[in-house]
C-alpha cells in the first residue's frame, strides 16, 4: 500500500503566538494532508498475525558507536533522554513542554520585556531510569556542559548556544587556553532561582527555545560524575573541555528520563535493546521493548520485512520499487523532509596528516594540492559540471525539486527566486581551465570523493559527479570511495577529504539551523572546510537577532547572493522522502525534526494491532 503526503508550501514567519521571544513558528499549507496520512496508517488494517506483539523491531543500514546522552545514536537518544521542550508533531507545530512544565513568551511572564532574560520551570516529579528526581541543577548542569565543553572537532549543540547564551563562538583561545573568566561567565549567564533555570542572554534571540526544543537532552549530574564524566567544577573543566566525545566513559550507558531505558547494548551482534521506563512521568508507553537492530543489506531488510520480523526498516529511494505492492506493508511516500542530503562540501584548506584521499598532494596530475578549492574557478568547474537534472530523474526518480539555496522549503525565511544551481558543461570547462591559472586543464587531477557506506545516495551523487567532471577531461581522475561509519567519521572530523558527501539536518525549526552550520565561519561544517566570509557572518548574526519577519528574509536575501557567489557546496537537489513500516504499526507521525526522519522517531506513541 502506498500513501502520499501533498508536498506543503513554506509558509511565513508568524511571531504573534511568541511576542516575548521573536522565534518563527512554521505554518505551512497543506499540513493537513501530512497529518491525514499518518492517521490513514495508523488505521490501516493488518493483512497478518501480527508477529512479537509487544516488541518493536526497527532494522538500520549503520549505527554509531554510541548511546551516551552527548553523542552517538540521535534517534535512540530522543527516546531514552528529553529536552525542555519537543516538536512532536509535522512541520509547523508548536514546542510543547516536555521537562520545562512551561513554554516560556513574555505574555506568561517567563521571557523579560527586553527579551534577554528567560525563565524555565523544571517539571517535578519527574524520575531518572535509575529511580533519582529530575532537579533544576540537573538541567543547569546539562547546558553549562553544553557551553563549556567543546571537542577538537567542534560540532554539536553547544556550538549553537554559545553565542547565544555566552556570546561566544568558542571555549579556547587561538593557542588553545581556555578563555580567562569563561566558567564564571556561564555560571552568571545559567543560575537556579526559585525553582527555575534563569538564562541571561547577551541579546534577543530569534532562535534560542527552538534550540532548547531539541536539547541538552538532561542526565543526572552526580551519575555523570560518577561514570568519570566532567563534575561540573571549574578545577576540572580544563581536563574534559577539549575532550573527543568517545572518550567519555558514560558513552557506554544511559540513564535518562524518556519513555524507554536502555536494557542492552550487544555489539557483538549490532543491535541496541530498550525497554520500556515504567515510571514514566506520564502515561507509559505501548510497546514493552523496542529493538534497533544493523543489517547493512538492503535485500536482507526488505526480506524481514516481508516476513513480519522487522516492524520498519530503513529504505532509500533507489529501493521504493521494490518496497511498493508487498502484502502487509504501507509506503508513506511524498515527505517533505527538514534536511538538505546528500550535499557535497568543498575542503578549502585540507589537512596533509595521512591523507590518502588526495593522492601526490600536489597538482601534478596525481592529485591535489591541500588548497585546491581554495580557487573559486575549480569550485564552480564541479558546481556547473554536475548534472542536477539527471540526478533527480534518474537517482530519486523524480521525487524532489530543484535547489534554490541551503535553506530548504520545509522552511520559512528562504529567498525564492530561480535556481542557482544549473548544469552548463561549457561553462564548467571554461571554469576549469581558468582553475589554477589553466594549469587544472593541463595537468589534470586525482583525488577520492568518499561517502558512508550504507547511504546509497551519498553514493549516487558521488558518481554522479564523478561521470559529469570526468566526462570533460581525460585528465581528471575521481574515485568513489566507500568508508564504514567510524572511518568516514575520523576522515571528515579532521578534515581529510577533498569533498566531504554528507548533508545538513535541521538542529532546529528555523532557517538559521542551516545558515549558521553551513556559511558562518564558526558553523561546524563552515569550519571545517575552511570557508569564511565576514558579510555572511554578519548577515546571519543580524537575522539571528532581528524580531521583523520582512527585515529578517532581507537579511537571507542578501545570504544567498553571497551563497551564490563564493559556492562552498553543491546541492543536488531536495529529496522528498517516504517511510516504510507494517501494516500494524499504529501511531506513527512524520515528525520532521525528530533524527534520522522519517525511518525513525519517537517509539512512545507506537503500538502493533492484531
Amino acid at each position: 500500500m502506498i500513501l502520499r503526503a501533498r508536498r506543503p508550501r513554506a509558509g511565513s514567519l508568524d511571531l504573534s503566538a511568541t511576542p516575548g521571544l521573536y522565534f518563527p513558528v512554521l505554518r505551512p499549507r497543506g499540513l493537513a494532508a501530512a497529518v491525514s496520512v499518518a492517521f490513514a496508517c495508523a488505521l490501516t488494517p493488518a493483512r497478518a498475525a501480527v508477529k512479537n506483539p509487544g516488541v518493536y523491531t526497527h532494522l538500520v543500514a549503520a549505527m554509531a558507536d554510541s548511546v551516551g546522552p552527548y553523542g552517538g545514536n540521535q534517534d535512540l537518544l530522543m527516546n531514552v533522554y528529553e529536552p525542555l521542550f519537543a516538536y512532536d508533531g509535522p512541520a509547523g507545530a508548536a514546542p510543547t513542554p516536555l521537562l520545562a512544565s512551561a513554554v516560556p513568551t513574555r505574555s506568561n511572564g517567563l521571557v523579560s520585556k527586553d527579551g534577554r532574560t528567560i525563565r524555565l520551570p523544571i517539571r517535578k516529579g519527574v524520575k531518572f531510569h535509575d529511580g533519582s528526581e529530575l532537579t533544576p541543577e540537573d538541567v543547569r548542569h546539562a547546558l553549562l556542559r553544553q557551553l563549556l565543553l567543546e571537542p577538537p572537532e567542534g560540532g554539536g549543540l553547544g556550538a549553537y548556544l554559545r553565542p547565544r547564551i555566552l556570546g561566544l563562538n568558542g571555549t579556547r583561545d587561538p593557542d588553545g587556553r581556555l578563555l580567562a573568566g569563561l566558567m564564571a561567565s556561564a555560571e552568571r549567564a545559567v543560575a537556579v532561582e526559585k525553582g527555575q533555570v534563569v538564562l541571561r542572554l547577551p541579546a534577543p534571540d530569534a532562535t534560542i527555545i527552538p534550540l532548547l526544543g531539541v536539547g541538552p537532552v538532561v542526565a543526572p549530574r552526580r551519575w555523570l560524575a560518577s561514570k568519570g564524566d566532567w563534575d561540573g567544577t571549574a578545577d576540572t573543566l580544563p581536563r574534559f573541555n577539549a575532550m573527543k566525545a568517545g572518550e567519555l566513559p558514560e558513552l557506554l550507558d544511559a540513564n535518562g528520563t524518556g519513555p524507554f531505558r536502555l536494557e542492552r547494548w550487544d555489539r557483538t551482534s549490532r543491535q541496541v535493546v530498550l525497554a520500556r521506563h515504567d515510571a514514566y512521568w506520564r502515561a507509559r508507553a505501548r510497546m514493552e521493548r523496542v529493538v534497533v537492530k544493523v543489517v547493512p543489506e538492503f535485500l536482507t531488510r526488505r526480506l524481514m520485512l516481508e516476513a513480519g520480523d522487522a516492524d520498519s526498516i530503513v529504505a532509500y529511494r533507489a529501493h521504493a520499487p521494490q518496497l511498493a505492492g508487498l502484502a502487509g506493508v504501507v509506503l508513506i511516500d511524498d515527505l517533505l523532509p527538514m534536511s538538505l542530503s546528500p550535499m557535497a562540501f568543498f575542503n578549502l584548506g585540507l589537512s596533509t596528516s595521512a591523507n590518502r584521499f588526495i593522492g601526490s598532494g600536489a597538482l601534478d596530475g596525481e592529485g591535489i594540492p591541500p588548497d585546491f578549492f581554495a580557487d573559486r574557478e575549480a569550485r564552480l568547474g564541479f558546481v556547473r559540471a554536475f548534472d542536477y537534472e539527471a540526478f533527480l530523474r534518474e537517482v530519486l526518480r523524480g521525487k524532489g525539486a530543484s535547489p534554490d539555496c541551503v535553506v530548504p522549503a520545509a522552511l520559512t525565511g528562504r529567498a525564492g527566486g530561480d535556481t542557482p544551481f544549473r548544469t552548463d558543461r561549457t561553462a564548467a570547462e571554461a571554469h576549469f581551465r581558468r582553475a589554477w591559472g589553466g594549469r587544472v586543464w593541463e595537468k589534470g587531477f586525482k583525488f577520492s570523493l568518499v561517502y558512508n557506506n550504507g547511504n546509497d545516495l551519498r553514493r549516487d551523487m558521488a558518481a554522479v559527479l564523478k561521470r559529469n567532471v570526468e566526462s570533460l577531461n581525460p585528465l581528471f581522475r575521481v574515485e568513489v570511495l566507500g568508508l564504514d561509519w567510524p572511518a568516514f567519521l575520523e576522515a571528515m572530523s579532521s578534515g581529510r577529504l577533498p569533498i566531504e558527501v554528507s548533508g545538513v539536518n535541521a538542529s532546529y525549526a528555523d532557517p538559521d539551523a542551516f545558515v549558521s552550520s553551513s556559511l558562518h565561519s564558526a558553523g561546524v561544517f563552515a569550519r571545517r572546510h575552511g570557508y569564511s566570509n565576514p558579510e555572511a557572518d554578519r548577515l546571519i548574526e543580524a537575522a539571528r537577532r532581528e524580531i521583523d519577519p520582512r527585515r529578517r528574509a532581507e537579511h537571507y536575501r542578501r545570504l544567498r547572493a553571497v551563497e551564490l557567489h563564493d559556492v562552498p557546496h553543491i546541492i543536488p537537489a531536495e529529496p522528498t522522502v517516504f517511510r516504510v513500516h507494517r501494516s500494524w504499526v499504529r501511531g506513527w507521525t512524520f515528525q520532521p525534526l525528530f533524527p534520522n526522519a522519517p525511518h525513525s522517531g519517537s517509539f512512545y506513541a507506537l503500538d502493533k494491532g492484531g
